[in-house]
């Protein structure tokens, strides 16, 4: 083993932690709402997924507010239990892969459009990765970004 002093100049940098702020980032912000807005839209089963990011986030209540707004089903993940409570009107349940409950797969199969919020992909919250979340119907928020689905042009 070595020991050796290390330089403690470096240590004195600041170091930025800012997010980057791009020229273009409130057309794209409007232009990627008005793309969502239309595919929200144009869905006829549309659904959303909660999960455990939500938590980390500190994000409860922004989506609580958006699931009474939009109306739409729910499902959420075992880390995501609790975000909705399981007796709010649009909560359908847990979807975590081929480990769910009966049926559910074939619940969450019929939405034609998914909303993913706080998605936490790890093989025990998803039934082993075999969460299926079409990336062709899919928008998936995340802390940083917004992934949107194919039908919407990306």
């Amino acid at each position: 083993m070595v020991n050796e002093d290390v330089p403690a100049k470096p240590l004195e940098t600041p170091i930025d932690i800012s997010p980057p702020v791009h020229d273009k980032t409130e057309e794209t912000m409007k232009s990627a709402a008005e793309k969502i807005l239309q595919a929200i839209l144009k869905s006829k089963n549309p659904a959303i997924f909660v999960d455990g990011l939500l938590q980390q986030h500190n994000s409860i209540r922004q989506m609580r507010k958006l699931v009474d707004l939009l109306k739409f089903p729910v499902y959420n993940s075992g880390n995501g239990m609790g975000i909705i409570d399981v007796n709010h009107p649009c909560m359908v349940g847990m979807w975590n892969g081929m480990v769910s409950d009966p049926g559910m797969a074939e619940s969450f199969g019929q939405s034609d459009l998914l909303l993913v919020f706080g998605r936490l992909p790890a093989d025990t919250n998803s039934g082993g990765f075999t969460q299926n979340m079409p990336k062709e119907k899919t928008i998936e928020f995340h802390p940083d970004r917004v992934e949107v689905c194919s039908i919407l042009g990306n």
